[in-house]
């Protein structure tokens, strides 16, 4: 019987305390007719997972998958999207959870009266550790167009869409270019204004480590590159969506720095090649800063924007 929701979940070498608190949250949920959901997880090459895990679940059909190569936390995600056939899609990390015991009957709510949504996006709570060890909490906006967290995507609109995670971008944006393609595509977004999901701090994330910073923001600029090619396909207006990343590569252009010259030069080959793959945005560019307005346009009319393209295209 096809499944009202299904909840996808990635994992890799998470420990028996952070699965069984993420299974728990979705275990505990109160209102709902458990037959309408189940949860897809996908062991992308970990360690090996032990189904007695499960057993204090007892609300809960999961299915368990064990990939024999990583291929990283998109990958696992789309597997998991093909092997599952919930008419909507959620995605969880094995860290993390649900805020609260009555997200899915506001969900199962939320389509009994509202209808059928392309997208029905809550907020996150956001937790984040300081120096001195305490912990901080951030609730997140209902509009935030590039994270995962708090999301149900319905399957029709990602099949008619041809949305699917992309193969290249392995462990970091993968999850910007899913979602910021599903918001850009979707004509029927919903917000949901209340806390849907906990992220919580992990200090092994791949995105929370410093150690990736330089691999994250190589994944960056090829992310951009993905998504300008998908949504060229699809005939949408792509010039403003160049330009943000621009000024975004502004403001962060003077971290590298710190990195080998090497590396470095493996960044600017990066910007070089989505300049090459799409000249006619960057050809046309001045014209858009001399009359774009607000904090965008501003910072590509600054003297640190006139840097950042100088180091692009300096001699090597």
């Amino acid at each position: 019987m096809m499944k009202k929701l299904s909840i996808i979940m990635p994992v890799y070498n998470a420990t028996a305390q952070q699965l069984t608190r993420a299974l728990s949250s979705v275990n505990n949920q109160i209102g709902i007719d458990f037959t309408q959901v189940d949860i897809h997880l996908v062991n992308d090459a970990g360690e090996k997972i032990e189904p007695v895990l499960f057993k204090p679940h007892e609300n809960l059909d999961i299915k368990l998958y064990h990939l024999l190569q990583n291929g990283g936390s998109g990958h696992a995600r789309q597997y998991g999207i093909d092997h599952s056939d919930g008419e909507y899609v959620m995605f969880m990390d094995s860290d993390d959870a649900l805020y609260s015991v009555c997200v899915l009957r506001d969900f199962f709510e939320l389509l009994q009266k509202n209808g059928e949504h392309q997208i029905i996006s809550g907020k996150f709570l956001y937790q984040s550790r300081a120096d001195n060890g305490e912990f901080n909490y951030q609730v997140s906006n209902t509009d935030n167009a590039f994270v995962l967290h708090g999301k149900f995507f319905q399957r029709q609109f990602l099949e008619q869409t041809g949305l699917r995670f992309h193969p290249k971008l392995r462990n970091y944006y993968d999850d910007h270019y899913f979602v910021g393609l599903a918001c850009t595509m979707s004509k029927d977004i919903f917000s949901l204004d209340s806390i849907v999901y906990a992220w919580l701090w992990n200090s092994s994330s791949l995105t929370r480590n410093d150690a990736g910073r330089l691999e994250q923001w190589l994944a960056g600029a090829d992310e951009l590159r993905y998504r300008l090619e998908f949504l060229k396909e699809n005939q949408r207006e792509i010039a403003s969506l160049f330009d943000s990343c621009l000024a975004s590569y502004t403001n962060t252009y003077k971290s590298y720095a710190d990195f080998p010259e090497a590396e470095q030069f493996r960044f600017k080959m990066k910007i070089r090649q989505l300049f090459d793959e799409f000249p006619e945005l960057y050809e046309m560019l001045p014209g858009r800063i001399n009359v774009g307005q607000g904090y965008l346009y501003s910072v590509l009319r600054s003297e640190a924007f006139h840097e950042f393209i100088h180091w692009v295209f300096a001699e090597d």
